[in-house]
């Protein structure tokens, strides 16, 4: 099993801030996880043979409607498990790192490989992370280098729409989704 970790909402605690801090854990096995990588990455390329402007991955909070639920429906061909955390800012305040790896700790499947997305603003939790993943069979890549990543990231958002936004349209088109407590 390989697991593809994105998040969703903001670390702050302000006004402006979201509610919701959203962890995302995309769990596909090893023999469905190159076929759907090479099926999504045939999709993007097509994509930027329509569009030569358009940015070279996906991110779903800048993806059409479309685009978004065309790939969803390339997911759904797949077996495939999202499971996702959810930290109630206004209760509850915790570190980061710490909810994060309280949350991956509770994924109870045999995992081959953790991939997390890096967190290109928060250098101490990605230290913090990178110190923790020495031990474990994880590594921490940029959403952009990463197809299965990018899935996560749409799944993330889906989550987060749903949560943050009481959006329930692209939750309900997708397959496998298990609220997990950290």
């Amino acid at each position: 099993m390989n697991v593809y970790v994105d998040e969703s909402g903001d670390m702050g605690y302000t006004n402006k801030s979201s509610r919701f801090f959203v962890l995302t854990c995309f769990c596909i096995s090893e023999f469905e996880n190159d076929k759907l990588e090479k099926d999504v990455k045939k999709y993007l390329s097509k994509l930027i043979r329509s569009n030569k402007k358009r940015i070279h991955y996906f991110h779903a909070y800048k993806e059409s409607d479309k685009t978004k639920k065309d790939l969803i429906n390339i997911i759904n061909i797949y077996d495939y498990e999202v499971k996702y955390f959810v930290l109630e800012k206004n209760k509850y305040r915790k570190a980061y790192k710490d909810f994060i790896l309280d949350s991956l700790s509770n994924i109870n499947q045999k995992v081959n490989k953790i991939t997390l997305s890096k967190y290109e603003t928060r250098r101490s939790v990605n230290d913090e992370l990178l110190n923790y993943s020495k031990n474990q069979n994880m590594e921490i890549k940029l959403t952009s280098q990463s197809i299965l990543l990018q899935v996560a990231d749409l799944f993330s958002w889906v989550i987060f729409q749903k949560i943050e936004k009481g959006n329930s349209e692209y939750f309900n088109l997708c397959k496998s989704f298990t609220k997990q407590n950290p």
